[in-house]
């Protein structure tokens, strides 16, 4: 190589084809066939919050809310109580995530 002719870092290659915001470039090659997959990162960001959001925030709470009131018709009050708090922690979580959401997508979860 010349003197005056500088070469690109090693790592700048790979790190070149992503430099696209909200982009994930990935390329390969399969036998004699060359390939390249584009994924939509904050699509599936969003869609997993989403999912989890209302998993974690809506469906898990009411499941371990029948549980409470099982609990409680067997008297078994120290059992009602933690699946209480955990049913808290993951209302508290759900709450986070639709924060989340909402400061990026500017949408109500």
């Amino acid at each position: 190589l010349l003197r005056n002719q500088q070469r690109p870092e090693p790592a700048e290659r790979f790190i070149a084809p992503q430099q696209v915001p909200g982009r994930v470039h990935r390329h390969g090659r399969v036998g004699s066939v060359s390939f390249q997959q584009e994924f939509d990162r904050p699509q599936t960001w969003n869609t997993m919050m989403i999912t989890a959001r209302y998993l974690a925030g809506i469906v898990v709470p009411a499941a371990f809310l029948y549980m409470i009131r099982d609990c409680v018709k067997r008297r078994a009050n120290q059992s009602a109580t933690g699946i209480l708090y955990v049913a808290g922690v993951l209302v508290i979580v759900g709450e986070g995530i639709a924060l989340a959401l909402f400061d990026s997508t500017g949408l109500h979860f």
